[in-house]
């Protein structure tokens, strides 16, 4: 199977980082407990300047892997599965260094930057976002995993995992369907 795996808060802690260097800057104490949808701005002293933070190519420096995303990734490409990151957003490249510097690719050839990732193919996209997962299941016909956050909570979406033993629990249930 061919993975779509988003990078930001479903792989990538990157929020919780994020959030502390804002708070650092603006002396607030804003947590990811906090934000109850994507508009991270809105939940900021400094509104839309927030994202300003996403140019800066020292932003995942600092960043973490979210538990057991990387060793699930590892076992999924283990069992013969193409994982293929795609994001919205990465001027500066600096997404793409921190998957091969943390181990989850040594190639740009898995690696792809589209806003609309309903139009990248695929058979199964990882999402935090469930506009993302929405939009993909419904122009591919084929499933989308919701993995949790905070500012998901709100949708419903059957295919929702809480951590990455549940992300391999519901590939390995579409994988027995194909």
């Amino acid at each position: 199977m061919n993975i779509l795996c988003d990078i930001d808060d479903t792989i990538a802690n990157l929020v919780d980082c994020w959030l502390s260097i804002y708070n650092c800057d603006y002396n607030d104490n804003l947590d990811s407990d906090k934000i109850l949808n994507w508009d991270i701005g809105s939940f900021t002293k400094i509104g839309k300047k927030f994202y300003d933070y996403l140019n800066d190519p020292n932003l995942y420096y600092g960043i973490e892997p979210i538990p057991g995303a990387l060793k699930s990734i590892k076992h999924l490409k283990s069992k013969g599965h193409r994982i293929i990151y795609v994001t919205a957003y990465d001027v500066t490249n600096a997404k793409l260094n921190w998957l091969m510097e943390h181990g989850f690719t040594n190639t740009k050839m898995d690696y792809i930057v589209a806003h609309d990732k309903s139009l990248i193919k695929g058979d199964i996209i990882v999402d935090d976002s469930y506009s993302n997962i929405k939009e993909y299941s419904e122009a591919n016909h084929k499933p989308a995993i919701l993995y949790k956050q905070k500012w998901n909570e709100k949708f419903n979406w059957e295919t929702r995992a809480m951590d990455w033993n549940e992300v391999l629990y519901w590939i390995e249930k579409f994988e027995v369907k194909n």
